[in-house]
Parts: structure tokens; sequence; C-alpha cells
């Protein structure tokens, strides 16, 4: 299973100044990071399946999971936990790791958010003593994730690279291979999951088509001679161009040609022939 590390920038060490409280140090950092990576940050309820919440929304955010069919963070907590019952006592490399760090669980207390429980006794404080008590209770509803075997029964459930940030570290865990990265952060390395999802890129706004009063247009036909260009015999000027809320245009048979916008001196000394500045599709006037 593979594992790597990378350094945060700069910026992020920058952001942890100790004259400012914990949670301006805290959006500061994220922030930072956030802007390396072009995501954005979304909080998700501290109920005890902030991880499962958190990588739900992550697998929609990559298309990975899509509504209506997108599995619930209950459900995927269901998932892993099969998949992590389904390693056990098998002797491939991957088995054998999460085999390994699911034991090292065992003995250990569990955190739970609500007053679930779980044999008798209340989950949130509960010790499991065997690697099935540690499956059964973890999952129950509001236990909390911990240890990196999750990352990995992720990582191979869906075919992702899992990147963990955490507040003040200077650098991002990947667990795991795939095409798609998906981006966790961590106040601390204990406790909550919020998900850092990708940042819709900005549309930008259409080319302008206005063309300035000293130029004028060359028109090109759409057949073409020895050096790819027939040219009209007069270059048009500006006022013989009407304005639609696309693009300039101009008729000419009802056939839709190039027209070539450069200088007004150029363009009667050399139709067709300077160098452009912006390609138009449009039709001639008659």
């Amino acid at each position: 299973m593979d594992y790597s590390v990378e350094d945060l920038p700069q910026e992020c060490a920058d952001a942890v100044n100790p004259n400012t409280n914990l949670r301006t140090r805290n959006a500061r950092f994220r922030d930072a990071a956030c802007q390396h990576y072009q995501l954005r940050w979304h909080s998700v309820g501290g109920n005890g399946n902030c991880f499962f919440q958190s990588v739900s929304e992550l697998l929609q955010d990559a298309k990975l999971e899509q509504e209506p069919t997108a599995v619930t963070p209950d459900a995927l907590r269901v998932r892993v936990i099969a998949f992590f019952r389904s390693c056990l006592n098998k002797e491939d490399h991957l088995s054998e790791r999460l085999t390994v760090e699911i034991e090292d669980e065992v003995n250990r207390e569990l955190s739970c958010s609500n007053h679930t429980s779980f044999n008798g006794q209340r989950l949130n404080g509960y010790v499991p003593s065997t690697v099935e008590e540690y499956l059964d209770a973890s999952s129950q509803n509001g236990v909390w994730v911990q240890g990196i075997h999750w990352l990995r029964g992720i990582s191979c459930l869906y075919n992702v690279r899992v990147a963990v940030i955490i507040y003040g570290q200077p650098i991002v865990r990947f667990f795991g291979s795939g095409p798609i990265t998906i981006f966790l952060y961590k106040v601390d390395p204990e406790c909550h999951y919020d998900p850092l999802l990708h940042s819709p890129v900005a549309a930008e706004p259409p080319p302008s088509v206005s063309t300035p009063p000293n130029l004028s247009v060359v028109v090109i036909s759409s057949s073409t001679d020895e050096d790819g260009l027939v040219h009209s015999e007069r270059p048009l000027l500006v006022n013989d161009i009407c304005h639609t809320e696309e693009l300039s245009c101009l008729k000419h048979k009802e056939a839709i040609v190039s027209a070539t916008v450069a200088p007004a001196t150029a363009a009667a000394a050399a139709p067709g022939k300077c160098a452009p500045y912006t390609t138009l599709r449009c039709t001639l006037s008659p």
C-alpha cells in the first residue's frame, strides 16, 4: 500500500503565528493549504461520523458517487467494516498490513459521540479485547475513526489516493494510489475530519467582439488560393458591422466566412495579409 508525503508551502508555516489565537491560526493555515491545492474547506458535524460524512462528500465531489444513489455515511461505515472483515486471515500484503493495523487498536479505548451501549457498557471508553469486538464496536453509529487502516480501506474500495492535512504540520500525507486524490483536513491528529473539496473553476467571460473605431475588417472568403487565403476586393469599415449579443457579424449571400480585424492603415495597403488582432465568425453585408 503506497504511502508518501509532500511539503506544504511556506505560507502554511507562516500562518502559524503564536501571536494569534488557535482559531485564527488554524483558519489561516487551512486557507493557505486550500489555496495551494485549489480546494475549499467544508465543515461537517461533529457527531462521531465526521470521517464517513467527509468521505461521502468527497466521493460525490470527485463524481465517484452520485445522487440519488450516493453512499450515505452510515452505509460507508458498513462497507468499510465489511472490507476489513474480508481481509482477515488473507495472506496478501495489503490484507496482512490492514490486519496488523487493526490488531493495534485492540485493548485501546474507543471514543463515541453518543450514549450508545455495547456489550452492556457505554461505547465511549469501551475497550475491545479482540479484533472481532473492535470491528463490531466500530460498526456502531458515532464511534470515532482512529488509525490509518480506515484511510487505506477507502483508498482500496474506491481506487483513490487519500491525502490528510493536519493543522500545524508541514507535510501532507498520502495513503494509497489512484487517478484521483481526495483531501481530508484535521485540526489535530486525534479528532475531527473535514472534507477539502475541489474548487469549481470560475468560468471565464466570453471574449469581447467589439471592434475599436480605428480598425477596419478585412474579409476572407471560404475558398482558398495558393497562400491559403482569398480576400475580398475591399476592406469593410467598422461602420459596416452590426453588433449582436454574441458577436459582430456581416451578411453576404448568407454564407459564413472568417473575418480578420487588423489596423485600418495596414488593411488598406494589404487586405487580409496584416497581423490579426482578433478572428471573428461572421457573414458579409450586401
